[in-house]
Formats: C-alpha cells, sequence, structure tokens
C-alpha cells in the first residue's frame, strides 16, 4: 500500500473513530449504561479505526525514530486493549489504558514536534492529550469517580476529539501528499 493511500485511510480512521466514540455515548445512553454486546461491538469498531490511526502515524514518524514510533503505537494499541477490557471508569485497566494512552500521545507530540512535516500545532495537541490522559490516570488512581476524575476524562475526550479531528484533516489535505 503507497504510503498516500495509508494516509488517507488514517485520516478517516481517525474521523470515524470519534464518530464511533459519539455511537458509545448513544448505546450507553440508550441502554442506561449497560456495557453489553453493543457497546462493546461498537468500541471494538471505534478502536480498529484508532489502531489504522495509530498504524498510520508510526509508519509517518518510522523514518526519523524508528523505535520511538514502535514504542508509541505499543503503548496505543496496548491501551485500547486495557480499555476493552476494564469494566468502566474508575476500574484498573481503564487507569492503567489512560496512562498507556498518556503516554502514547505525549511520544506523538514529541515525534511530531521534531518532524518538520508535521503542523506543530498538531504535535501540541497530542502533548495536550498525552497530558490530559495522564491526568484522567493519576486523579483516577487518586480519586475514584469523584468530580475531578470526571472533569479530567471529560476534558482528555474533547482534547482527543479536536486532535482526531485535527489529524483526519492534515492526512487527507493535498499538502501532506505533496510533502
Amino acid at each position: 500500500m503507497a504510503a498516500n493511500t495509508l494516509y488517507r485511510l488514517a485520516g478517516w480512521s481517525a474521523l470515524l473513530s470519534v464518530v464511533f466514540s459519539f455511537g458509545l455515548f448513544g448505546v450507553l445512553m440508550a441502554t442506561n449504561g449497560d456495557r453489553g454486546a453493543l457497546f462493546n461491538g461498537v468500541f471494538i469498531l471505534a478502536s480498529l479505526f484508532s489502531v489504522i490511526t495509530f498504524y498510520g502515524l508510526y509508519v509517518f514518524h518510522r523514518p526519523q525514530a524508528a523505535g520511538l514510533s514502535l514504542i508509541m503505537l505499543g503503548a496505543g494499541v496496548a491501551s485500547m486493549i486495557l480499555e476493552g477490557l476494564g469494566s468502566g471508569p474508575g476500574s484498573p485497566l481503564t487507569l492503567g489504558a489512560q496512562a498507556l494512552g498518556g503516554v502514547a500521545y505525549l511520544l506523538l507530540g514529541y515525534l511530531g514536534y521534531n518532524n518538520s512535516q508535521m503542523p506543530r500545532g498538531l504535535a501540541l495537541s497530542a502533548y495536550a492529550v498525552g497530558v490530559l490522559g495522564a491526568l484522567a490516570a493519576v486523579t483516577g488512581a487518586v480519586a475514584s469517580l469523584s468530580a475531578v476524575y470526571q472533569m479530567a476524562g471529560g476534558i482528555f475526550l474533547l482534547a482527543w476529539m479536536v486532535w482526531s479531528v485535527w489529524v483526519w484533516r492534515w492526512f487527507t489535505s493535498p499538502k501532506l501528499a505533496t510533502a
């Protein structure tokens, strides 16, 4: 698969992961918080789209930093697996997923900031998502389901959605194809 085709696929996958994440909220509201088969199916789709996005970013950053980009990919995929195995907000697996996700996005920020082909703002937004993910994990470990944890998780989710839409716009822009 050509790199530009992969980048476009990764960009659209970033957008679809946001769409399916909204679907998760819809399923939770429709089922009164039941994490049954429908929730799991939508979660798996959202996670698969996120894995494609992470893989596209891995391929993009691999020429400059093969080891760090592989660690980023591994942390991102592991965070989604742990999130899927977790039993909801505040569970140890979910907190581990948030911490690993924070590491993945911090690495994305570092890789992007040191790559002249990636917009600086996108790298800085990845840093923000990483810090907020780590903050959500720490507040969850300390305060469990308190309002602080819920607020940190909500801000993290909003920052992730902004980052994902930006990745979609960047990966599907003609500027990337000519870079």
